[in-house]
């Protein structure tokens, strides 16, 4: 390290970023959240521009804000963003009147929920407003940001006619940067199977074309300075084309650090080159020391420059095939605790499918560009030069099918906590700087530290109990860990928020390290209580072992048993069945133990029969030594008369209020029977109902109990180890222990 003097510089501006805590200001005026849902006027220079079939988004630089007659102006870093309806391509550059009404950047409500709100801000985003109106256009505009933006509409176009849409889509982001029309589909395969990296401009492009035109030029007789020169103002056009992205801007920055090393005669470090362009990022925006892809981006390089060599040392490598087998191994171990910090789960078989991978990259780019270049001038010419790219996608979507099908393809671990990734990193370290090279000692060495490694990384099992009240607006979704590792869902809906099984309730299951749930009860069958799970289970796909492939896998579906089963009833029971899940059901005396662990049902009784959901909704009642939850599902009218009724309604020290405290729910008579110190509310903020009433919060008041909302806490985390309980809230936490 004493002879990369540029480097030591480098992280010591970095390590000042991370002490200074730059990285994590707000620089968020205070008056901005008072123009939350506010209809104000932006006038800007559009800066990019984002569109689709049916909508635009519009990013505007050097802002000023007109709010009734005061003038707001916005830091020249900071951009505004803006959805409209309208679709002009508007020019590059251009000064934009928009008239839109500004939109609340929230926080994300629960662990393991996407945070929009921190990806505005790394990406320099002061304001988001919605239903965007451009009022009016100034004349000038960047004449050579706007050639390059033109460019880019063109191979679009091309790519449309001469490779299809799916691949055109997938060639679009590989090549311009675009994703906004990637199917789905296609980039959760890549996900699932740790080959996205591949959809993001990174050095693979970069290096490949750049050294390419660099050699090119160089073979012509062009000498080292003009060729050099002109590839590096091609790889910086070819960025500012496809929007310089974190990684495309580490490439380019490490490119031309190439370049300056060649014509100055001096030899090019890429760790060097590396930390140089980490800090030219952070020095610009100190946020992105917090963005997956930044980590990512510079953790795959550094585990190629670093920890590639030292294993190819210690492992004596010398066959080219295990050296790709050792670098690709390098990238998982240097990049795996952040990818777990971000998405939980790791594709087993990614370093093996990359093998394969990475090196038809080569020829896809090639390719790509090449009948990308033809299409403009003939689409039959383009169609022939692009057709290698239709197989070789047409290959990777075969693998990536295949591998989900293998046995503990995705293998969910969990969030890791901060000192896990640091002890990890430090480990990873102390077996780089091993000295003594292709003896069998370090061998076993390395063998051994790898595996504690990973390890230290594992999901842990818990002690006691947990208990996740889930933020899904207007509906319920308990998550229960139990001693054990038994891990149970209670209901998963919701009818303001969009698709919340997949982005609310499956990230959590995974950021909390479930890969399989035990026991999946549905209390009854109305949309806020079942689309999510709706969701998961259209999504199923079982892999060779009887698994899901696509996520969680569950074991059994528990249905209240009713005599009348109404469509939905049928829909989600065929759905469990197709999917071999054991489905059970229960009524009122059912129960499951498990140690001193219990779910009792307390409703419905017998075959219910009657057409009322909420009359028919499962009422549980969950205890864990001299802990117990009471959950009431929709409960209320003749079916909460049945249950003050029951001997089985004991004193509980929480209780899941009925319906979302509606106003006829959870009666005095039952608070006086059930006598909870804390009360749970689930409802969505502003919802149309009116949840939760007044007269019901009065209710509460009156009886003493404690009640918190998922809509004022997010989600809310109750713990417990059988005796003493602690409950805090995703958002403004705040502990209460009883």
């Amino acid at each position: 390290m004493t002879r990369r003097p540029l480097c030591v510089i480098c992280f010591l501006v970095i390590g000042w970023l991370l002490i200074s805590g730059k990285y994590g200001m707000n620089e968020n005026s205070s008056w901005t959240s008072r123009l939350y849902d506010k209809k104000i006027t932006v006038t800007g220079r559009l800066v990019k521009q984002e569109q689709s079939a049916t909508s635009n988004q519009l990013y505007l630089k050097n802002n000023s804000i007109i709010y009734q007659s005061k003038s707001y102006k916005i830091p020249k870093q900071k951009q505004i963003l803006i959805f409209t309806d309208d679709v002009t391509m508007y020019k590059a550059g251009s000064l934009l009147k928009v008239t839109g009404i500004c939109r609340e950047m929230e926080e994300p409500g629960n662990p393991g929920q996407f945070d929009l709100k921190k990806y505005y801000e790394i990406k320099g985003i002061q304001m988001v407003l919605n239903k965007g109106k451009v009022n009016d256009t100034g004349s000038k505009y960047w004449h050579i940001r706007q050639f390059l933006w033109d460019m880019r509409q063109r191979f679009k176009r091309t790519f449309l006619q001469v490779a299809g849409e799916e691949n055109a889509s997938v060639l679009t982001a590989m090549l311009l940067g675009e994703k906004k029309e990637l199917d789905p589909e296609v980039k959760s395969l890549y996900q699932d199977n740790g080959i996205a990296h591949i959809l993001a401009i990174s050095g693979l492009h970069i290096s490949m074309l750049g050294i390419a035109l660099h050699k090119l030029l160089r073979k012509l007789g062009i000498s080292w300075y003009i060729s050099g020169g002109a590839a590096g103002i091609t790889m910086c056009a070819y960025g500012l084309m496809t929007g310089f992205g974190v990684s495309t801007t580490r490439a380019v920055i490490m490119f031309l650090m190439y370049l300056l090393a060649g014509i100055l005669g001096r030899t090019y470090d890429i760790v060097s080159a590396l930390a140089l362009a980490g800090v030219m990022i952070l020095i610009e925006n100190p946020r992105y020391l917090t963005d997956a892809g930044f980590l990512l981006s510079f953790l795959a390089v550094l585990g190629v420059a670093v920890l590639a060599p030292v294993m190819r040392d210690i492992f004596s490598c010398k066959n080219k095939l295990l050296e790709s087998f050792l670098v690709s191994m390098a990238i998982q171990l240097t990049t795996v605790p952040i990818v777990l910090y971000f998405y939980f789960e790791i594709p087993l078989y990614g370093v093996a499918l990359n093998l394969i991978v990475i090196p038809l990259m080569s020829l896809v780019l090639g390719f790509g560009i090449a009948g990308g270049i033809a299409g403009l001038i003939s689409i039959p010419a383009g169609i022939f030069l692009i057709s290698p790219c239709y197989y070789i996608l047409g290959l990777y979507k075969y693998l990536c099918v295949a591998v989900l099908q293998l046995p503990f393809a995705k293998v969910i671990i969990g969030k890791p906590q901060l000192w896990q990734i640091i002890l990890y990193y430090l480990i990873l370290l102390a077996l780089c700087l091993i000295k003594q090279k292709k003896q069998y000692g370090e061998v076993v060495k390395w063998v051994w530290g790898t595996a504690f490694m990973f390890f230290l990384i594992s999901r842990q099992p818990i002690t006691g109990m947990r208990i996740t009240f889930l933020d899904v607006g207007q509906g319920d979704g308990i998550c229960i860990q139990a001693p054990g590792g038994i891990n149970c869902l209670i209901d998963g809906g919701s009818s303001d928020v969009k698709l919340v099984g997949s982005k609310r309730i499956e990230p959590f299951l995974k950021s909390r390290g479930i890969q399989e749930l035990d026991y999946l009860f549905i209390s009854h069958m109305d949309a806020d209580h079942i689309n999510g799970i709706m969701e998961l289970l259209q999504a199923y796909a079982l892999n060779l072992a009887g698994d899901n492939a696509s996520g969680v896998s569950i074991r059994h579906l528990i249905l209240p048993k009713l005599a009348n089963k109404d469509e939905e009833y049928l829909k989600i029971e065929n759905l469990a069945k197709k999917n071999k899940i054991k489905v059970l059901y229960f009524q009122k005396g059912d129960r499951i133990l498990n140690g001193r662990f219990s779910f009792s049902c307390l409703h419905p009784s017998g075959n219910a029969n009657s057409e009322d959901r909420n009359e028919n909704s499962m009422v549980l009642q969950m205890t864990y030594k001299n802990f117990r939850i009471f959950l009431a599902g929709d409960v209320e009218g003749k079916g909460e008369e049945e249950l003050m009724g029951s001997k089985e309604l004991k004193r509980a020290d929480i209780l899941k209020v009925a319906h979302h405290g509606s106003k006829n729910s959870t009666p005095d008579a039952f608070l006086d029977k059930v006598r909870p110190q804390i009360g749970i509310l689930s409802y969505g903020k502003e919802n149309r109902y009116g949840h939760p009433h007044e007269e019901l919060l009065n209710r509460l008041r009156m009886a003493g109990v404690t009640y918190y909302s998922t809509t004022d806490y997010g989600a809310l985390e109750v713990t417990s180890d059988g005796e003493e309980m602690n409950i805090h809230g995703m958002k403004n936490p705040k502990k209460s222990d009883k």
